[in-house]
């Protein structure tokens, strides 16, 4: 017998105390088919990893059906958020996933769980302000108000989390210039560096406006200006790109429109659609230095690959 063990085997000693940490478990559980489908699902583990494993690993799983619970009988978000129990990192629970899907277990709705991932990617935006800090409170309210339209079905916790994500980061952008606040520089310095978010970031730029009058302008030349330059640098990366794919192979049909969309964005700040494109590709010309491509009856020279 190994030492320590008593007179107990390897496995006799670790399906004992699985059995004990499943028992001990139990008393969280206030439902009674979360706390039958928790006794199913250990065992499952057991069997499929052995008795060892299941043991070292179910007092971390245990925290999914805890949180689903939890979950399921709460109202308020933002409750939710706060308790210390709701820290799951369900996208780690591969295992239980697994287990979900292999047996149909029909008590574990698709859309809970994806609410419940959706409630741990915002819990984790929350934490990357630093807590006691007037950032830290302003993105709470900031949450709070975003709270408050989802509980009337005004918005959905996904858009939740795309308003927080630009709002977090804007705030975390004045903390490093030493600020509390994002002031105009501050706005200019995180759009001129993220362009893509300038329609995100406008709901939070409203609120901080409207609840702490500090007149932040998202609509001035210098950020306007600033948006456009990144964005047209983003363009003409992409169009290097998609040029060296097309010189490698110039038959290729995917290469070649996406290479008409940007080349037209670039040169002439024209945007196509997909069937639009489709179109001039088969309406292309050569010229001496470069193409002539037409669209919507106009002409437009290209410059060649």
């Amino acid at each position: 017998m190994p030492a320590g063990r008593g007179d107990k085997c390897e496995i006799c000693y670790w399906k004992i105390t699985l059995d004990k940490r499943i028992h001990i478990n139990l008393s969280a559980f206030s439902d009674a088919n979360i706390k039958n489908n928790f006794i199913v699902y250990s065992h499952w583990l057991e069997h499929k990893l052995g008795p060892k494993k299941a043991s070292l690993l179910i007092n971390k799983h245990v925290l999914f059906f805890i949180n689903y619970e939890n979950f399921s009988n709460r109202k308020q978000i933002d409750e939710f958020i706060i308790t210390p129990k709701s820290n799951i990192k369900i996208k780690s629970y591969k295992l239980v996933n697994l287990w979900i899907s292999e047996n149909q277990i029909k008590e574990f709705k698709k859309s809970t769980i994806g609410k419940i991932k959706e409630l741990d990617s915002i819990k984790k935006i929350l934490s990357e302000v630093k807590e006691q800090s007037q950032g830290h409170k302003v993105l709470m309210q900031y949450f709070a108000k975003l709270v408050m339209k989802e509980n009337i079905g005004s918005t959905t916790l996904r858009s939740i989390r795309l308003a927080l994500r630009p709002a977090c980061d804007l705030l975390k952008t004045a903390q490093y210039y030493n600020l509390d606040l994002p002031d105009q520089k501050v706005l200019i310095k995180y759009l001129s560096t993220t362009p893509g978010q300038y329609s995100s970031i406008n709901g939070f730029v409203n609120f901080l406006n409207s609840s702490y009058q500090i007149k932040l302008d998202i609509k001035s030349k210098e950020i306007r200006k600033s948006i456009e330059i990144q964005q047209r640098k983003s363009i003409e990366v992409r169009l290097i790109n998609i040029t060296k794919k097309l010189r490698a192979d110039p038959n290729n049909v995917i290469f070649r429109e996406r290479w008409i969309t940007l080349a037209m964005l670039f040169f002439h700040d024209c945007k196509l659609s997909k069937k639009e494109v489709k179109k001039a590709s088969s309406k292309v010309f050569p010229l001496q230095k470069g193409i002539e491509i037409v669209v919507k009856n106009t002409s437009y020279f290209l410059p060649k690959l």
